[in-house]
This record gives structure tokens, sequence and C-alpha cells, in this order.
């Protein structure tokens, strides 16, 4: 036959121990205060006021953490494969193309429009023409890049 005990026992048992190792503790700290005051208010004042990285700031004890992570990441970093050096991604959609209206209707009902003109037609460029001249302005405020290439 099995033994039952009423269900606040547990409680009082588990209250009771924590009470008594608290007692233990605070005992400590009163011996440690009278044994060796310096390092009872370094422990204190630690404890109250952890020392922070000011640079990052982070919490001392955690800097070593962040130095771990660091270092797997730049590990990471060596491995991942770099790629020619990219001034300028250009992208044109022609807006009276059915399959790319499709997607921006279905985006467009997930993400309500929050910007005042986001949605304006004169924002939408009609016309292949317009890319080109889009196309030849990036190329003026990139003229550097091209004397670059020729010396």
């Amino acid at each position: 036959m099995k033994l039952q005990y009423p269900k606040y026992l547990h409680l009082l048992v588990c209250t009771y121990a924590e009470y008594i190792n608290t007692e233990d503790i605070i005992y400590e700290k009163i011996q440690k205060f009278f044994q060796a005051p310096g390092l009872f208010f370094r422990d204190y004042f630690n404890k109250k006021y952890p020392v922070i990285n000011n640079e990052q700031n982070v919490y001392e004890d955690d800097e070593y953490t962040l130095i771990k992570n660091s270092l797997k990441l730049s590990v990471l970093d060596a491995t991942v494969k770099k790629d020619a050096n990219i001034d300028v991604v250009f992208t044109w959609v022609n807006n009276q193309d059915p399959a790319w209206q499709k997607k921006y209707s279905v985006v467009a009902e997930s993400f309500p429009c929050t910007a005042l003109y986001s949605n304006d037609e004169a924002r939408q460029d009609k016309a292949a023409q317009q890319a080109f001249f889009a196309l030849c302005g990036r190329a003026v405020q990139t003229a550097w890049k091209c004397l670059q290439y020729r010396s």
C-alpha cells in the first residue's frame, strides 16, 4: 500500500530546506565579513555593480562568451566564398508583365501599405525608355569607376 502524503508537505519540506540553506549562506557571509572584510566588500560590490566593458557595453562575465562566439564567426567567415566587388545592383521590373502583377498583388495583400505615396502610379515606371535613362544616370554617378579601369 502506497502512503498518501498531503500535497502541502512537499512544499513545506522544500521551503524548510531553502531556509536552512539561506541560514548557512548568511552565516558564511558573516564569517567572511569578519575574517576577510576586503574580499567580502569586493564580492559584494562586484555582485551589486558588475564591471562593464565600456567599449562594448557588456558585463565582464559575458565577455568570454562574446570572444568565443566571435572566434567561431571568424572561422565561418573564412570559409565563405568571397565574390567579386560589386558597386551597384540595378534591377528593373516591367509593371505590365502579368506574372509580376500577380506576385505584386499577393505581396501587397499580405503587407499593408504604410507610407504615404508607396503605391502611387507615378512611382511605377511604365516605359523601357525610363530604364535607359535610369542606367545613364547611374553611369554618370559612377564615372569614377570607369576611369579607374582605364588606367
